[in-house]
């Protein structure tokens, strides 16, 4: 890879100096404007099970129940420590919960920019990967959006830092953030496989040898030493989960799924830059794409063979661990790999220009260019869901939370002028209204301070001539349900009303 005069030796060492202040806070300043309008969003969806368990147990208990569940489906302790001390702080008001994830994710990008700078000292690409990586809103807005993401987020932090301190060759403080990583995230797990590769990449012979890999294997011990103790603790619980059918992350290590989940990814990834276009060419070009942007990589990086074969890596196990989910692929899952793709990204563009000699002008400009255009397509982008509301198309790969958000924030502005107080033990019907929006009993228990309430979808009700009941209960005993106590409550139009 070429060594640019213009930022080498000293005037390097200036321009970080001068100029890694007012880049770090035009960064972060970018990641506030691109996603402002997160801070109109009220607690979505899963967020209301987790404020629900915080609030009925206590943050002593809930921080407890989470490191002692070893054998759940997920185990995500660390991520509950930080969900609980969010909630000690502001409660139930989210606004706090979105500053602190954009503040995350900003801190995740300029982590992106240093290790991309010790990996190939150069800073404009280090800071274009860094810019691309935060401002690409098709790929975060989820995780940023709800309590929950924040799984993605501080697994992302823990995830680029121990990248970053393993380059510092801090070997014990990146061990420490792999800790955290796997314990927020369990699909952080391959990332030894990701130092490994590293490892051999940094090692100054050209081809790899017996020695090689041997020193590089004992740079990563403490690492997989980690891995296969979470593994070995863990995987009963995980394979079990993930065999069996009819739950959103059954998995199979065969099938066209895994080929459809790579097409998906690879489109999302071009998304990410420009999400205003769909870049849906269908599986087998998206392939094809795949095949020549990794050929291009190869050619135009400038790289050696190991050092390709590392960002390959980073790329292929930052998501492999969700490639078999049969049916649950989103956007989010790219979090942990798309830096790799931004760097490959910008060095094609950069190596590319030049050899093809389109433009005299440096690459700095050109990324400078592809950086605005990503921050302003992104704005967009959440701008024009966020206008349209209720009325959101769903989105391929998005959990649909602008929908959802909208959902939330009509309903309990009706409730507030409608029912600002309920009987104990009130039965909410909801017409064409999801109530999985707004977590249903546990949400509006949450709103109302009562236990005794119960929330169903009129389809989930039937009827005969003595009156209604939960078609749960019909096979064993029809429960009917006091037509005092019912709140019918329905979407018509564009607004909510009483009654059918």
């Amino acid at each position: 890879m070429k060594q640019p005069v213009s930022v080498s030796g000293e005037v390097t060492r200036s321009f970080k100096k001068e100029h890694a202040l007012g880049l770090s806070v035009l960064l972060l300043f970018s990641v506030l404007i691109v996603y402002l309008k997160i801070f109109q969003y009220p607690f979505i969806q899963d967020d209301w099970y987790i404020l629900h368990s915080l609030k009925a147990m206590g943050t002593g208990e809930f921080i407890a129940r989470a490191f002692i569940g070893v054998e759940g489906v997920f185990y995500r302790p660390v991520a509950a420590l930080y969900m609980a001390f969010i909630y000690s702080i502001f409660g139930m008001e989210p606004t706090g919960f979105h500053f602190f994830a954009l503040m995350l994710h900003g801190i995740n990008a300029l982590i992106v920019a240093a290790i991309t700078f010790k990996l190939i000292q150069r800073i404009e690409i280090a800071w274009g990967a860094g810019f691309l990586y935060a401002l690409s809103a098709s790929l975060h807005l989820d995780s940023l959006l709800w309590f929950v993401g924040s799984n993605d987020i501080l697994g992302a932090l823990f995830f680029f830092s121990t990248l970053l301190f393993f380059l510092q060759k801090r070997i014990w403080l990146s061990t420490l953030c792999y800790v955290l990583a796997i314990f927020t995230k369990e699909a952080t797990l391959l990332l030894p496989g990701i130092l490994l590769f590293l490892s051999i990449s940094m090692k100054d012979n050209a081809r790899v040898n017996v020695q090689g890999l041997r020193h590089a294997f004992l740079e990563v011990k403490y690492f997989i030493g980690v891995a296969i103790g979470y593994g070995a603790i863990r995987f009963n619980s995980i394979v079990s989960f993930s065999e069996q059918t009819g739950n959103p992350y059954h998995s199979s290590l065969w099938g066209t799924h895994i080929v459809e989940n790579i097409s998906k990814y690879v489109q999302w990834s071009f998304e990410g830059v420009f999400p205003i276009i769909v870049f849906d060419s269908g599986i087998w070009i998206t392939l094809v794409q795949l095949v020549l942007f990794f050929g291009l990589a190869f050619s135009l990086s400038g790289f050696s063979l190991k050092r390709n074969l590392f960002f390959i890596s980073w790329i292929v196990l930052g998501i492999f661990p969700v490639m078999f989910l049969q049916d649950h692929a989103f956007r989010y899952y790219l979090t942990y790999s798309y830096p790799a793709i931004a760097i490959f990204g910008l060095t094609i563009i950069d190596e590319g220009v030049e050899k093809l000699k389109i433009t005299s002008k440096p690459i700095i400009a050109q990324i400078v260019l592809l950086c605005f255009l990503t921050a302003g397509f992104s704005w967009y982008y959440f701008s024009d869901l966020d206008r349209q509301g209720f009325d959101t198309l769903t989105v391929e790969g998005s959990n649909n939370l602008i929908r959802k958000g909208s959902i939330v924030r009509m309903l309990d502005t009706f409730l507030q002028k409608e029912y600002p107080a309920v009987p104990e033990s009130s039965v909410f019907i909801f017409d064409w209204l999801p109530t999985e929006a707004f977590g249903g009993e546990k949400g509006l228990s949450l709103r109302y301070n009562m236990q005794a309430l119960s929330v169903y979808e009129i389809q989930a009700i039937q009827a005969d001539a003595k009156g209604v009941y939960p078609k749960s209960n019909a096979s064993v005993m029809r429960n009917y349900i006091d037509p005092k106590k019912i709140i019918y409550i329905s979407f018509h139009g564009d607004r909510l009303r009483r009654g059918k």
